[in-house]
C-alpha cells in the first residue's frame, strides 16, 4: 500500500489556496491537515500537526518580502516536514535565498492548471525522497566508507534481517561504526533524545533524524 501523505498549505491568497486544494484532490494517497495564513500559524501548525509536507508560498503576506523564505526555514529546523515551494517567482535571488532552506521541490503557480497531476506528483514524491541536504550529508558519509562498508549501512538503515547478510554486515561493523564516531568509546544517548538497545539502533535513528 503507498505511504499517505500528510500537507499543510501556507498561502495567503484563497484564491490559490483553493486552486492548490483542488489539485492536490486528484490523488488519494494525499490528505490535507489545514491551512495557515502566515508565518507565526504555519510554524504554530507544522508543530503542532508535523506534516509530511509543507507547500509554501514564497511570498507570503500580499507579496512581502519572500516571507515564505525564513517561515520554511524554521520549519525544517523545528520539524520533521518537508517543503515544496509554491511561487509565482523565479528570479535568480529569490532561488538563490530558497535554496538555502533545502526545500524537496518548486512548483511555478503557473504551472497549476498547465500540467496534469504536477503538484500532487511533485508533493507525493518529496514525502517519500530524502530532501537535499540530506542527501548531501549521506554522500559526505558515504565517501569515507569503502563499498562493503556503505552496503553494511544500508543493511543496517534498512533494518534488513536476513541471515546471510546479517553474516556480511557483522564483519563491517566494527570498521564502520568507527568510521560513524560510534567506536568503543561511551554514547551518549541522551544526546539524541531517544533510548537505543544497540548500535544499529543508534546508527537509524540518527540517519533518519537529520
Amino acid at each position: 500500500m503507498d505511504k499517505q501523505v500528510s500537507i499543510l498549505i501556507v498561502d495567503d491568497n484563497e484564491k490559490f489556496v483553493n486552486t492548490t486544494k483542488r489539485e492536490l484532490s486528484v490523488d488519494n494517497r494525499l490528505f490535507l491537515l489545514g491551512h495557515a495564513k502566515c508565518k507565526e500559524s504555519a510554524i504554530k501548525m507544522s508543530c503542532e500537526l508535523n506534516p509530511d509536507v509543507v507547500i509554501m508560498d514564497i511570498n507570503l503576506i500580499n507579496n512581502k518580502d519572500r516571507e515564505g523564505i525564513p517561515t520554511a526555514k524554521e520549519i525544517r529546523f523545528k520539524t520533521c516536514s518537508k517543503i515544496v515551494f509554491l511561487t509565482s517567482s523565479d528570479d535568480d535571488e529569490t532561488m538563490r535565498l530558497a535554496h538555502m532552506a533545502f526545500p524537496s521541490a518548486y512548483v511555478q503557480k503557473s504551472q497549476l492548471s498547465d500540467t496534469m497531476n504536477l503538484l500532487a506528483e511533485t508533493v507525493y514524491n518529496a514525502a517519500i525522497f530524502d530532501t537535499p541536504d540530506k542527501r548531501n550529508i549521506k554522500l559526505l558519509i558515504e565517501n569515507k566508507l569503502a563499498p562493503a562498508e556503505v552496503y553494511a549501512l544500508n543493511c543496517i538503515i534498512s533494518n534488513d534481517r536476513s541471515e546471510l547478510i546479517k553474516l556480511n554486515i557483522d564483519r563491517q561493523k566494527p570498521s564502520l561504526y568507527k568510521k560513524l564516531g560510534l567506536g568503543d568509546r561511551e554514547i551518549d544517548m541522551a544526546k539524541y533524545k531517544t533510548i537505543h538497545k544497540n548500535k544499529a539502533e543508534l546508527v537509524r535513528h540518527i540517519y533518519n533524524n537529520w
